[in-house]
């Protein structure tokens, strides 16, 4: 499956693109990421993009693959850095998150 995007304020800054909206995850999340390429909200280039912490899950923009990168706590390590989850691992289809988007 895929994100399911969601716009709430399409905007222009002079001459760059703003995109704010919210990503919908679904159950069953690949290792590595799910896809968001410029294409997918009508960008030709991302500058920035940035996904809000949702539901206790943070998330980071991979560019070089065009993903959206899931991880939580690795809680079987005591100490231990988060973990980018797993194919399936965690039930993300209801997590919702903000995301910001600058670019052309």
């Amino acid at each position: 499956m895929a994100l399911t995007l969601s716009t709430t304020v399409p905007t222009v800054r002079g001459v760059q693109k703003v995109w704010e909206g919210t990503v919908t995850f679904d159950s069953s999340y690949p290792t590595g990421g799910e896809s968001f390429a410029p294409s997918d909200i009508g960008f030709v280039v991302f500058d920035r993009v940035e996904v809000h912490p949702a539901s206790g899950f943070v998330f980071e923009y991979d560019d070089d693959n065009d993903k959206i990168l899931a991880y939580w706590v690795d809680t079987s390590t005591d100490g231990a850095a988060m973990a980018e989850v797993t194919n399936a691992s965690a039930a993300l289809d209801t997590i919702v998150a903000k995301v910001t988007v600058y670019g052309y």
